[in-house]
């Protein structure tokens, strides 16, 4: 009897280890054939053929600083024989007289012409009411003969430019007289060659005389040889 006990609790105790098994082999079963399977997105991107074209935008207009003015449109003289280019506004006319001075005017204007007079080996600037004012090139290099205003006697004295033109020439004064309306330049183009600029200043007494503002000089400024 007690030999038939043993042996059922033997076999009740196989039956449930044999359950615990399965259980076991089962579970992981399921679980292994039930897995989620990772999502894999299979759409292509879509690529855009429109080409992207930047925005246009209009440019700013230049800002002139505040005392700023835009250069006065030109016209240009040119001399081909005796050598010389002066540039001068378009505001002026020009004429030439059977001398060959030019003279370059305002129409409508009181102002006196700006005039252009060649001259060789020596310029004579002298006007009669201020003397003798007579610019040359010698031995000691650039001199004036000037005349002495209480007695008349004549002198010599050496000189040299006050100004240069744009092109480099030497601009000298030829007995400018401010406050009266005068303004006399001359423009060496070489030793013996010389221009004789002059015209009225255009200024009040109210303004004083500034060099940056004579229209006489302004013209001088511009000249060029070739």
């Amino acid at each position: 009897m007690k030999n038939l006990q043993k042996g059922s609790t033997v076999i009740i105790l196989a039956l449930v280890v044999i359950l615990i098994i399965a259980v076991i082999i089962g579970a992981r079963f399921y679980s292994r054939h039930n897995r989620t399977a990772p999502v894999i997105n299979s759409e292509i991107p879509t690529v855009s053929t429109t080409p992207v074209i930047p925005a246009v935008t209009k440019p700013s207009e230049p800002v002139l600083p505040p005392h700023a003015t835009p250069s006065p449109i030109t016209k240009v003289y040119t001399d081909a024989k005796f050598g010389y280019t002066a540039t001068y506004p378009q505001t002026r006319i020009q004429s030439i007289d059977k001398t060959g001075k030019v003279s370059l005017s305002i129409p409508n204007s009181n102002i006196q012409p700006i005039t252009i007079v060649k001259a060789t080996d020596s310029a004579d600037t002298s006007t009669g009411k201020w003397g003798k004012n007579v610019l040359s090139y010698g031995k000691i290099g650039w001199v004036t003969q000037v005349q002495n205003e209480q007695d008349g006697s004549l002198y010599s004295v050496a000189t040299t430019p006050f100004a240069f033109t744009t092109s480099g020439l030497p601009i000298f004064n030829g007995g400018t007289h401010h406050g009266f309306g005068l303004s006399v330049y001359v423009v060496a183009l070489s030793h013996t060659k010389f221009l004789i600029i002059s015209g009225g200043e255009g200024l009040t007494s109210t303004t004083g005389y500034d060099y940056s503002t004579d229209p006489t000089l302004q013209i001088a400024m511009t000249v060029t040889t070739h």
